[in-house]
């Protein structure tokens, strides 16, 4: 029974209907509270809602049923990130990282939580990584870009542009206080579900990756 409700949330977070779907996936979990799967996916539908406090409720809940599940760090850290706790996202994508240390989304993702950090070192070298393991590796074929070695260097001299402008704005506020930054992700469309369907997933992606400013500028 569990499952049918669980297709029903499914198809109405498909639909954008996140209030019925949370409605599903509740009855759900009434069957199976502990299921982390269903707790993660009640998570992004709060994400949808925006309510912050319920959904990293669900998504440590999911955590601590599966703690050696790198793909739960990566499913909070999304979360934190949109929610624009930046730290706490890195902090959960090198947990990441150490459970699963092939896998180049992850890598991915933090390197782009380095570059809003202005850490352009850092976040090279967890881009590099990525690189070197989505290379010629099937399941990451469409996450990574083909783009030309030209177009890889007008992206890295843009970086590096953005990082200077970025490290002139904080000197002129504070020498000492780093602002936060004042934009967010797009957000997920689908469910975090498993590693497996991480690929319905167009979060943080670097190929036409883009950040939307929010409301209040």
């Amino acid at each position: 029974m569990e499952e049918e409700y669980h297709r029903k949330a499914i198809e109405s977070i498909q639909q954008g209907n996140y209030q019925q779907g949370l409605i599903f996936i509740g009855k759900a979990l009434e069957i199976s509270p502990y299921d982390p799967v269903f707790l993660a996916e009640r998570g992004t539908l709060y994400l949808h809602l925006g309510e912050k406090e319920n959904c990293l409720k669900d998504m440590d809940s999911a955590v601590n049923l599966e703690p050696k599940n790198s793909y739960r760090y990566s499913c909070r850290a999304y979360c934190r990130s949109w929610f624009k706790d930046i730290d706490g996202a890195i902090a959960d994508y090198e947990i990441a990282i150490e459970l699963d240390p092939e896998d180049a989304i992850a890598y991915n993702n933090l390197g782009l939580l380095l570059e809003r950090k202005g850490a352009m070192e850092k976040a090279k070298r967890n881009f590099k990584r990525a690189d070197e393991i989505s290379k010629d590796n099937e399941e990451y074929k469409d996450f990574f870009d083909t783009r030309t070695e030209e177009e890889k260097q007008a992206r890295e001299d843009q970086f590096k542009e953005e990082a200077r402008q970025a490290e002139q704005e904080r000197k002129a506020v504070n020498p000492i206080v780093i602002e936060e930054p004042r934009s967010k992700s797009q957000i997920a469309k689908d469910v975090f579900r498993k590693k497996s369907t991480f690929k319905e997933f167009i979060g943080f992606i670097r190929n036409g990756f883009k950040l939307k400013q929010n409301d209040q500028g």
